[in-house]
């Protein structure tokens, strides 16, 4: 189990907790880690998009505001007053947007671009300057050969740079757009990676930590229920270090002593009982005529006969405790 009944209980259980938390960390810097990749990509996003949005802007303001208002104007359907506050409405519009537009270049350092913007801002500058002058004059045939012969020229500058720089913007934003979606991905594959390692590898040590702690202890009760039953072989056989593993190894040791004194209590209990048949036998060898005999010396001798009975049966008694004794079951005074 990877060793982990080397170990204590108490400092498995506590690497068990401590991987689990670093696990939870990982997953927590994963996850924080996808967001902000989330954010910094959405962010370049944002950037990208706003510098569309200004672009198409400024076409809207050229084309819609100041183009139809003079084309208004020329044919009438607009009067040189509300074509006057038109104008002066474009001009601060346009100013705004325009500002917006040279700092994201000058942070880009794109030097050429830089230079055309600023090109085509000087024609459209001079366009707005013949435009005052026209609606200060309010007569529309130099009005129309301005629309015919100088618009194009004086303002047709910035509006293609725009459009250039609108489809370049729209190109960046989609690049950006697709970068986005893959490092999103990206992202969500290490966190989904890191997650499922982390679970894996949790549920994993975990079931290792509750193995090692409960199969050693099944094997306890299955052994002391073996021996409950009478089997006298059985044995844990545990060989970890742990708490659980020394009172395996207690427990087997208490049963091999015990065993071998139950062993050494059977061994002299037989020879006992084989030197009590041997007694037996040899009292029996006692005939009717050797008890004859004896009575008859007895009597003969005028012996005290309960003297003479006692020490015969001493001496067979002696001479069956000395082989007793020879055995190294009993020593001489028994």
């Amino acid at each position: 189990m990877f060793g982990l009944n080397r170990l204590n209980i108490g400092p498995r259980l506590g690497w068990m907790l401590a991987i689990q938390f670093l696990v939870l960390v990982a997953i927590g810097a994963a996850g924080m880690y996808a967001i902000n990749q989330s954010s910094e990509t959405i962010g370049r996003l944002a950037l990208k998009v706003e510098r569309v949005v200004d672009t198409q802007r400024l076409l809207t303001l050229i084309e819609k505001q100041l183009m139809d208002t003079l084309y208004k104007v020329n044919i009438g359907a607009l009067t040189w007053e509300d074509g006057r506050k038109a104008i002066d409405q474009f001009e601060p519009n346009f100013e705004q947007g325009y500002d917006r537009l040279l700092n994201d270049l000058i942070t880009r350092g794109n030097d050429k671009d830089l230079a055309d913007v600023e090109n085509a801002r000087t024609f459209l500058g001079e366009s707005l300057a013949e435009v005052d002058v026209l609606f200060d004059t309010q007569d529309r045939g130099f009005l129309e050969e301005f629309l015919l012969n100088d618009a194009d020229f004086l303002i047709l500058p910035m509006v293609q740079f725009l459009r250039v720089e609108a489809d370049k913007a729209k190109s960046a934003s989609d690049a950006e757009l697709a970068a986005s979606i893959q490092e999103a991905r990206l992202s969500l594959t290490i966190a989904g990676g890191i997650l499922a390692f982390g679970l894996v590898l949790a549920v994993g040590l975990g079931f290792a930590v509750s193995r090692s702690i409960l199969r050693p202890v099944a094997r306890i009760s299955e052994v002391v229920g073996a021996v409950a039953k009478g089997d006298t072989n059985a044995r844990t056989g545990i060989k970890a270090g742990d708490e659980i593993g020394r009172l395996g190894k207690a427990f087997d040791t208490l049963l091999d002593e015990r065993m071998a004194a139950l062993a050494e209590t059977e061994r002299e209990a037989e020879q006992l009982n084989d030197s009590v048949i041997a007694l037996l036998r040899a009292v029996s060898t006692l005939s009717e005529r050797d008890l004859t005999r004896t009575f008859g010396q007895i009597m003969a001798h005028r012996v005290d006969y309960a003297d003479l009975y006692f020490q015969y049966s001493r001496s067979e008694a002696w001479s069956l405790d000395e082989g007793i004794v020879k055995s190294g079951s009993f020593n001489i005074d028994q």
